[in-house]
Parts: C-alpha cells; sequence; structure tokens
C-alpha cells in the first residue's frame, strides 16, 4: 500500500477466465487505509457507454491481500487513449497534419461536447486538486445543485462529466466523448443513399443500384474472390468475373453444349475498382503489379525484419525550481578536434524540499521553452541510459525521477505561451518571481553557483563567466574537451551532489529512521513514510508535450525525418525508425502505396529512438547496425551530412573528366583499328560477309597464342585446310611457331617433366 498505486488500473481475473481492466485508481488514504477507485464505463460490441460510475471506497488491505494472488488480481499502468493526447491545435486543424490513417471523425464536435462538459463542473473543480475533490463535503449533492441552478431537468450530464474528470485524475481532455470507435480505422461505412456520381445509364435512363453500398457479405466475398482469383497473368476484370460466377449466381442451365449462367442483380453493381479496392484492404494482399513479378505475402515483411526554501516544503514533489545558466566552457568539436565551440547552456530542475537535482538538460541552444521543457521530461525520466551513455553505470535509485504538482521559475526561458500552456496541458501550476529578483529561486541560483565552482570554473578552457582581460591567455590554446568529456564530468558532480554529499536531515522526525545523510537517504525516507503530492503520473503526456516536434514521413522500410527548416522537402539520410508495431499492423505495406506524413518527438541529442502518437504514444528505434550513432547528435548529424554533400558534389567534378578521357580513348583505339582493317582490304581485298564468319574457332586459337605464347592446340586433318587459310590471312609479324601436326604428344610431356624436376630440385637446394 503506497500512493505508488494512484494512477495504477486494477485488473481482475472475470468468471470466464480472462483477466479485464474493472477500474483506476485515483486516490490513496493512507490514514484511513482505504483506496478510491473509478470504474471505467462498459463497453459492449466495440461501443462504449456514455455512463461513468461513481467513484467507490475499497479497502487497502484488502486490496493488498488480493494482489497476493497475481493470476486473479493485479496492478498494471494506464494506458492513455488516443484522443487524450491531441492538443488543442491538432484538433482544431482535424487532424490534417497527421494523416497517417484516415479518419471521418468531426473533431470540432468533440472539442464542442469537451468544453461543454468541462463548463457543468468548472466551479466545482477549477483549482483543486483530486484530493480536494474527493473531501469535499457537498461532492454527492452539488451535481444536483448545480443542475437547479443551470435550469437542468437532471443531473446526469454533471454527475457524468465529474466522474469522467476524476477518472482521468484532473485531466480536462478526459471529458472527451466516447467516440473512439466513430470513424476510426477499420470502421466500414454503409450509406443508405447512392454516393458517388451517376453514370451515364443513370442519368440517360433513370437506372439506379441494387443497393446503395455494398454490404459487409458482399465486402468479404470480394475480398475472398480475389485471395483466391487474382493471380499472376489474370486481369482484374477475369479474376471480378470468377469471383462472380463462385459468390453471385442466381441460377444456372445446362445444355447439351454449353452453360447460361444468370447472375444476381447485385453483380452488376461491382466495378473493378470496388473489386481491387475490398481485395486489397488486407495488408498482406498482393496488388497485381506485386503478383506479376512473382512476390509472396511475406516477403516484404521478412525482408523488413532483417535488417531551497526548505521550510516551506513539506512534501517530495510539490514544488520544484527550474531555471538555466551557461557552462562558461570552451570545447572542442567532437568531428574537428581544431574547431572550438560555442558554450553549452545548462537547465536543471531542482526539488524544492531538499535541492535535490532530479533533471538536467544540456545542449547548444539558448534558453528557450523547449529546454526548459527537455530538462521537465528528463526529472520524470529514468536516467540509468543517459548515464550510460556518457560512461557512468548506476542503478534507477541513484537518480530518482519524479513529477511535480508546482513550478518555480524566473521570468526567463519558463515564461512563454509553449511552456505554461504545456504545463496547464498537464494539470501543473507554474509561479514566477520578480523581475532582477532571486530570492524565490534561491537555491537554484546558489545550486548554479555551487556546480560552477565545483566542475565548470575547474576544466581547462573555462571563461570563468566572464570576458577576456587584456594579457590574459586565449581560451581557445586551452580547451581540449569535447561534449562527450564535459558530460561525463558534470553527471559525476550531479551523482556526487545527489548521493555522497553530507546534509543535515531537513526534519527531526528523520533522524531515528534515515538511512544515509545524504539528499538520497532524504528522498528514500520521504517516499517511504508517504510525504508526496498529487501530481501528473502519465508520463506518454510528459513526452508529448515536453519533447520537440519533427515533421516525418512513413515509408515502405519505416519512418524517415525531414531536414529541420527546410519546409518538409529533403529528408535526414540514414535516419530510419521502425518497431514491431509497425510490421504487425500493416502500416509500412500501406506506406509503399503511399507516403504518409506524420509528427514525432525526438531528443536532438539522443538520435536512438522518437516517438509517435499512433494509436497512442509509441516508441520506434533507429533501424542501424553503426552503435556510434548513439553518441551523435542531430547537429553533428546534420553537418556530418552537409559536409558529404558537398564532397559528393566535388567528386561530380572528376567523374565527368574521367567519362570524358574514356570516350575519348575509346574513340582513339577505334580509329587504329578501323586503319588496320582498311589496309588489310588493300592487301587481301574485302572479304564476304560469309567469309567473315567462317574460322572463327581456328582464328581464336591463333589469337589465343599470340597473346600467351602458348602453341595452339593440334588441328585435326580436316581442320588443317582452314588452319593454312586462316595463315594466310595472318599478317608476318604476328606469326607464331606452330607445332606440325605430326609431332607427338610425347615431346611435351618431356618438356612439362623437365620443368617439373627442375622446381622441384630448386626449392629442394
Amino acid at each position: 500500500m503506497s500512493q505508488s498505486w494512484v494512477g495504477k488500473c486494477i485488473v481482475q481475473k472475470s468468471p470466464t477466465g480472462k483477466m479485464i481492466q474493472t477500474s483506476r485508481i485515483i486516490y490513496v488514504n493512507l490514514a484511513h487505509e482505504l483506496v478510491i477507485h473509478v470504474p471505467f464505463p462498459k463497453s459492449k460490441e466495440k461501443r462504449l457507454a456514455n455512463y461513468v460510475p461513481a467513484p467507490r471506497a475499497l479497502s487497502a488491505i484488502a486490496l493488498a491481500k488480493a494482489l497476493e494472488d497475481p493470476e486473479k488480481c493485479n496492478l498494471v499502468d494506464f494506458k492513455t487513449p488516443e484522443h487524450w493526447l491531441w492538443t488543442e491545435s491538432q484538433i482544431e486543424s482535424e487532424l490534417k497534419n497527421n494523416p497517417l490513417r484516415r479518419y471521418r471523425r468531426k473533431l470540432a464536435k468533440w472539442k464542442e461536447v469537451r468544453d461543454q462538459s468541462y463548463e457543468l463542473i468548472r466551479p466545482f473543480v477549477e483549482e483543486c486538486t483530486v484530493r480536494e475533490i474527493l473531501e469535499h463535503p457537498d461532492l454527492k449533492t452539488w451535481p444536483a445543485y448545480r443542475a437547479q441552478e443551470l435550469g437542468l431537468k437532471s443531473a446526469v450530464k454533471i454527475r457524468r462529466a465529474l466522474h469522467a474528470y476524476l477518472l482521468g485524475l484532473g485531466d480536462k481532455r478526459a471529458l472527451m466523448p466516447g467516440y473512439g470507435n466513430c470513424g476510426a480505422p477499420g470502421q466500414q461505412k454503409f450509406s443508405i443513399k447512392d454516393t458517388g456520381r451517376p453514370n451515364i445509364a443513370a442519368r440517360r435512363l433513370g437506372d439506379k443500384k441494387h443497393r446503395p453500398s455494398l454490404s459487409t457479405d458482399t465486402r468479404t466475398k470480394l475480398a475472398l474472390g480475389w485471395k483466391r482469383h487474382k493471380a499472376k497473368g489474370v486481369s482484374d476484370r477475369v479474376a471480378l468475373v470468377r469471383t462472380c460466377n463462385d459468390y453471385f449466381v442466381k441460377s444456372v442451365t445446362a445444355s447439351a453444349q454449353s452453360v447460361k449462367v444468370e447472375l444476381k442483380p447485385e453483380a452488376f453493381d461491382i466495378s473493378p475498382e470496388m473489386f481491387r479496392y475490398w481485395g486489397l484492404r488486407s495488408h498482406k494482399t498482393l496488388r497485381s503489379i506485386e503478383l506479376n513479378r512473382g512476390m509472396s505475402p511475406s516477403r516484404d515483411e521478412t525482408l523488413r525484419r532483417m535488417n531551497k526554501a526548505r521550510d516551506r516544503y513539506d512534501t517530495l514533489n510539490g514544488v520544484a525550481y527550474i531555471d538555466s545558466t551557461s557552462t562558461d566552457q570552451t570545447l572542442i568539436s567532437s568531428i574537428h578536434p581544431l574547431k572550438r565551440l560555442k558554450s553549452p547552456w545548462r537547465t536543471e530542475v531542482l526539488g524544492a524540499s531538499i535541492d535535490y537535482i532530479f533533471g538536467i538538460y544540456v545542449g547548444f541552444e539558448a534558453a528557450s521553452a523547449t529546454t526548459a521543457l527537455l530538462a521537465i521530461l528528463n526529472a520524470a525520466s529514468d536516467k540509468v541510459a543517459m548515464c550510460a551513455r556518457f560512461g557512468h553505470t548506476i542503478e534507477p535509485r541513484d537518480w530518482y525521477g519524479t513529477t511535480f504538482n508546482m513550478f518555480e521559475a524566473d521570468n526567463g526561458e519558463a515564461k512563454n505561451k509553449l511552456t505554461m500552456y504545456t504545463l496547464q496541458e498537464l494539470s501543473t501550476s507554474v509561479s514566477y518571481g520578480k523581475v532582477y529578483d532571486a530570492i524565490n529561486k534561491a537555491p537554484n541560483e546558489s545550486g548554479h553557483n555551487q556546480r560552477q565552482k565545483t566542475n565548470d570554473h575547474l576544466l581547462p578552457g573555462s571563461t570563468m563567466g566572464r570576458t577576456k582581460k587584456r594579457g590574459e591567455a586565449d581560451r581557445i590554446d586551452a580547451a581540449g574537451l569535447r561534449f562527450d568529456d564535459y558530460m561525463h564530468l558534470l553527471i559525476g558532480e550531479v551523482l556526487h551532489h545527489n548521493n555522497i554529499e553530507y546534509i543535515d536531515p531537513p526534519r527531526l522526525e528523520m533522524y531515528p529512521g534515515i538511512k544515509e545523510r545524504t539528499r538520497r537517504g532524504v528522498v528514500e525516507w520521504m517516499i517511504e513514510h508517504h510525504y508526496l503530492s498529487s501530481s501528473p503520473m502519465d508520463i506518454d503526456v510528459l513526452r508529448v508535450t515536453c519533447l520537440p516536434r519533427f515533421d516525418a514521413s512513413m515509408h515502405a522500410d519505416g519512418i524517415h525525418l525531414f531536414v529541420p527548416g527546410a519546409g518538409g522537402e529533403r529528408l535526414i539520410r540514414k535516419l530510419v525508425y521502425r518497431s514491431e508495431y509497425l510490421l504487425t499492423q500493416g502500416l509500412l505495406n500501406q506506406s509503399q502505396r503511399k507516403v504518409r506524413r506524420l509528427v514525432v518527438h525526438m531528443n536532438p541529442i539522443d538520435l536512438t529512438h522518437i516517438w509517435a502518437n499512433i494509436d497512442g504514444l509509441k516508441r520506434f528505434d533507429l533501424a542501424t547496425g553503426d552503435q556510434d550513432f548513439e553518441g551523435v547528435t542531430l547537429m553533428d548529424w546534420l553537418a556530418i551530412s552537409e559536409d558529404d554533400k558537398l564532397a559528393k558534389f566535388l567528386s561530380k567534378k572528376f567523374e565527368t573528366q574521367h567519362l570524358a578521357d574514356k570516350l575519348a580513348n575509346t574513340k582513339n583505339r577505334y580509329k587504329a583499328g578501323k586503319k588496320v582493317q582498311h589496309e588489310a582490304i588493300k592487301t587481301h581485298g574485302k572479304p564476304t560477309k560469309t567469309e567473315m564468319k567462317r574460322d572463327v574457332r581456328a582464328m581464336t586459337e591463333m589469337e589465343k597464342a599470340i597473346q600467351t605464347g602458348m602453341p595452339s592446340k593440334q588441328l585435326l586433318p580436316w581442320e588443317s585446310e582452314k588452319a593454312d587459310r586462316a595463315v594466310e590471312l595472318t599478317p608476318e609479324l604476328q606469326m607464331v611457331p606452330q607445332s606440325q601436326p605430326s609431332t607427338s604428344n610425347d615431346l611435351w610431356l618431356d618438356i612439362a617433366g623437365q620443368i617439373y624436376e627442375n622446381r622441384r630440385g630448386g626449392a629442394n637446394g
């Protein structure tokens, strides 16, 4: 029993033996040993009920006992629905900028329902946490009072909105209507009126279709017919007629000479285009061009798989400070060691209660909204992989991560529309200090000064936070550290600050039970004694709101990223991302037919993976066998790509020169060969075509003897006449001694044996 249960889903075994998610825990009352949970709306035949049950109380001890048998009860992470991750701009644009899957959803109506639902409960939930809402004495009676105030006949809508808001842990987007399957991918549309432009028969004769749209049974039969009859050499029309003969026959009349088939009326409404569309609905079905090439359904899939104000704050994650500062470094480039770099900027997220560093972000970008959001995401994420990248092996307890209920910042990088909007989407608040007043963020400013004294200003080439004085040695001469070297030293200093540096326990009650007098010991004590605040729990929402967005497109081999600032015209080479999900869902196969645009989220200093909202936020890894990509940033790779592009362009000059020399040399030798040919014609006369085609074998043997110096093979008696003819046509300068037909083969054997004995004797000698 702990606060870590908040946000988890309770999974129980149903009477049929299936494990189903029944409810979501929204609050844990440790004092009364109660767990408050909200059951999920019931779903039937892919339809989600509009009714959201009221919160219910459950004994925490009973739940803990039930969890002892994981086969009957268990806790799992809550999977955020896809439409909860949509931003306001995406909803307003009807997701036109992310057409990875085709939708028929009217998102403007969704937003209208959400906003109306929130207005019903806004006076009750505004500026209140989930705990305050649950402990409010008027929780049960307020919906009826609100309905009477608004003049509504019933309080059903108000209760539904209040329960859905609690189910989403205070997330406004949880008030989205339950239209998840309305117009979703794979949902077939059935019209009750004729669709499309009328054909000539409908315009001239008034003929109508048998049915406005194909039924489910007809569509299934067309898919089966395509799979059965569509093969190499069989046209779409022939395959369609064969399908009609299998599934749409009304009667068959047989005679002595022939068979007469009468088709059903709906068979004449099916065009080859409709047959092709419904036949190719499955991603495992091959197109006509693929069938003609002899491809198999599993070929593409197989190929893709190959490859401090401590006294004011009592909880661990109640308030955090966020601020940026320059690292005061003069670094050298990892690409060209003789070139220097600008000084990176460091953004830190500091716990207000004990000055524990929960997250950092270091990059060459100036302090901005992006760097602040990346630091917030880093504070909530696991740091094991990041530390391993820069040469530190740690365990999760060596660097804890958490989300916060509120942030305090200055009027710099965190005070802008993007950061404020993002924190609002996360149901997190932020406060700003006065201009040029560091009192409200003194711990963060003090932390910057401390790390600059103990780390930054001790490194060679440091600027010491000031401009160069007259007569002072140039910092470039002393520079010798790369970005990876600086990150290794900085992370070591952060780990020392969190885990080794001695501090006095902030509270007297910590003295008896604290394990170690370090910031890590204080953090573990606060977690053990539940000194925690209610804060956003969903890491997926953090990723989708904090990580920078990049335009991308999905091709047959995976997801490619566009060069930032290029207007979506140039792809970044060699950066291809994919996962098992793209393979199993057939999205790569669909992109082989039509490239799809999408928006992905990526950390610019880590190219190994990206995130994309495809039926929920999912991770896609970089498809490469080059391990060095783990240490390359996006800026480095773009610079390398530009250098390679320039080198390739300059090499075209040499390729052009080589081809020009080659063609001129070929022409010169061709003229020389034709000149020799004309001289032979003057001497022997011009032969006919039949004579030119004759004696090819004999002339080849003579040419072989000239080029190798070895005698040609002995000719048979009936071939001697051709050989004589060939000798007559051969110039005297090209003649070599030839063996006579009467010469014995034993002579050549003796010569070969003598050569062998000489070589053997030389080797032994």
